[in-house]
């Protein structure tokens, strides 16, 4: 059979899919010596290559020799193959030892000499070593370690015959579980490749768990083969206290060799450095796709994939998720999701991708403080984490005017804190909704919401700055715009009580230091009637929540030219944590 073209079923929904179109890839490149295409078409991910092949005439016994996936070498008792790739466990856990008492060191003031024994050690701790050492803990190396095996020692004709059919199955889109083969090997399932294949979960009324029971299509030696070789190139996992979160990337349109050597690194550098949940997932996301923007070239630097009229989201689509929950003797699947990569608006040209990269640097830079620990900052980072996975404007700006409040709590405690920027958050809103523009270009609008951050952030500002406090500082006022944002006569109320109160501050502050010679320290516009008739206007077109949100959001938000206090001077780092 002549063919460029294979297909995944995606059987599973979770990452089990996803590291099986990509182990695919990885077989084929040993066959062909040429780099796949892994591409998400919608109930399947397709690979293609870029010039078809006899799937008869194909060198399968190259892969005896080298299976597509390192060996783990375990004990000093076993003996490790000659030509694979192979990861000693105890010597690379003795590297890992050595960095976590390289950084107590450093803590306690004791210099480590960078060439020095213990020092090197430190510095040679593989960037996926948690994912070797969680499959571990998850007893995931008993097939892993028998199929490498069985692979290397099998007939070459009867192994070359068996990937031929499974392989050509695929290019029918056909089940390769459902093909028999004269070279099999029983494999176990098991929830570090496959999290759908926990104990129990093929019986509607299960009067036992073990695991032999599941169907056979959920343990196919081939299909597990595949989502071997495709883990070590898009998955990670990270330890989360006493629990174990395993990660992997999507494929949207990406290449073999992209998705190992300039995606991977980001991915695990990302993911090695968050160890709470949500964080993780929000910025391998945003990490991941600031990579793929700079790999355009678009916004400078070298061209290593197309992007332009699309968004990094088209290249790797999102982030599988796996939780396993500590039960003290083993671990249990508790939770599986998917994340979206950012998708807001297509890179069209060097501005755009200029444009999305200090985006994804002022969110990254906002949502990187937050700590999941605490009951307002989880709720924020699972705001922001809806955005994300459902790409929608709705769930940002949610995000948006929840930040508010906090912002201003933070400052009021004189707390680290960062702010959105006006013109960030303008891009965003008219990219993803360009009817919106008329709501934040509105001359109105644009008046009540400098108003209401002048009577908020930016006094607050001031009064960290020990300047002479003139306005009142509106503290609740983030709080009633919120809540009313749902029904329109209460946000035009709340906004009418608060341009009335505005105005009058600042007739009576002009009045009380209106003497020869005296000026006000600070001097603010008043909100014309016009500006609150074109609010009302807005609201009845749009919507109260809609506005009422954007309003909140462009409030709190700082105007690029202005200082970001309290940013890192006082309190904490970022939610970031060395690896444990």
């Amino acid at each position: 059979m002549v063919t460029n073209r294979l297909f995944v079923l995606k059987k599973t929904g979770a990452l089990a899919d996803a590291t099986a179109a990509v182990g695919l890839a990885v077989l084929l490149e040993a066959l062909t010596e040429e780099s796949p295409m892994v591409g998400d078409e919608g109930p399947y991910y397709a690979v293609t290559l870029d010039k078809p092949v006899d799937l008869g005439a194909l060198p399968y016994h190259r892969l005896k020799a080298n299976p597509g996936y390192p060996y783990v070498r375990r004990s000093a008792n076993d003996d490790p193959p000659l030509h694979s790739e192979v990861i000693d466990y105890q010597v690379e856990k003795s590297k890992l030892e050595a960095a976590r008492q390289a950084r107590k060191s450093r803590k306690a003031g004791v210099r480590i000499e960078s060439g020095s024994e213990a020092g090197a050690a430190a510095d040679e701790v593989r960037p996926d070593w948690f994912l070797f050492q969680q499959l571990n803990v998850l007893q995931a190396y008993g097939s892993y370690t028998a199929l490498h095996e069985a692979v290397r020692e099998a007939d070459p004709e009867e192994l070359g015959e068996a990937l031929k059919a499974k392989l050509e199955a695929m290019v029918k889109g056909r089940d390769p579980a459902s093909v028999e083969t004269s070279f099999s090997i029983e494999v176990s399932p098991v929830q570090g490749f496959n999290p759908l294949v926990g104990k129990g979960v093929n019986r509607l009324k299960p009067d036992g768990a073990p695991v032999a029971s599941l169907r056979r299509q959920y343990a196919d030696w081939f299909e597990e083969w595949l989502r071997y070789a495709g883990t070590v190139i898009v998955g990670n996992a990270s330890p989360v206290g006493d629990d174990t979160k395993f990660v992997a990337l999507a494929p949207g349109r990406m290449r073999l060799d992209h998705l190992r050597r300039q995606i991977r690194s980001e991915f695990l550098a990302a993911a090695g450095r968050v160890w709470t949940s949500s964080l993780l997932d929000v910025c391998c996301a945003l990490r991941v796709a600031r990579r793929l923007i700079e790999g355009s070239g678009l916004a400078e630097g070298d061209k290593e994939w197309e992007l332009l009229g699309a968004t990094p989201r088209d290249l790797i689509s999102g982030i599988y998720t796996a939780y396993f929950k500590s039960l003290g003797t083993g671990r249990a699947v508790s939770n599986l999701s998917f994340i979206g990569l950012p998708g807001w608006f297509p890179i069209t040209d060097a501005e755009s991708a200029r444009d999305w990269l200090s985006i994804l640097d002022e969110h990254l830079g906002i949502v990187s403080y937050l700590r999941e620990d605490r009951t307002e900052e989880y709720t924020l980072i699972s705001l922001y984490r809806d955005f994300l996975s459902a790409n929608d404007l709705r769930c940002f700006m949610a995000f948006a005017a929840a930040y508010a409040p906090y912002v201003m709590s933070r400052r009021e405690d004189k707390r680290p804190v960062r702010q959105l920027t006006t013109s960030n958050l303008g891009k965003v809103v008219k990219n993803m909704e360009k009817r919106y523009s008329s709501i934040v270009e509105n001359e109105g609008f644009r008046n009540i919401a400098r108003a209401i951050r002048r009577a908020t952030v930016t006094e607050q500002f001031h009064k960290a700055q020990r300047r002479t406090q003139v306005y009142e500082i509106h503290y609740g006022l983030f709080h009633e715009l919120r809540r009313s944002a749902a029904f329109p006569e209460k946000l035009c109320q709340a906004v009418a009580n608060f341009v009335a109160s505005y105005n009058a501050e600042n007739a009576r502050l002009a009045e009380r230091l209106a003497k020869p010679g005296r000026e006000l320290p600070r001097r603010r516009d008043q909100v014309t009637t016009r500006d609150l008739e074109e609010f009302t206007r807005l609201v009845d077109e749009f919507g109260s929540e809609t506005v009422g949100y954007l309003l909140v959001a462009y409030g709190s938000a700082r105007e690029p030219r202005e200082a970001e206090p309290l940013e890192a001077e006082v309190g904490s780092e970022p939610a970031e944590a060395e690896a444990p």
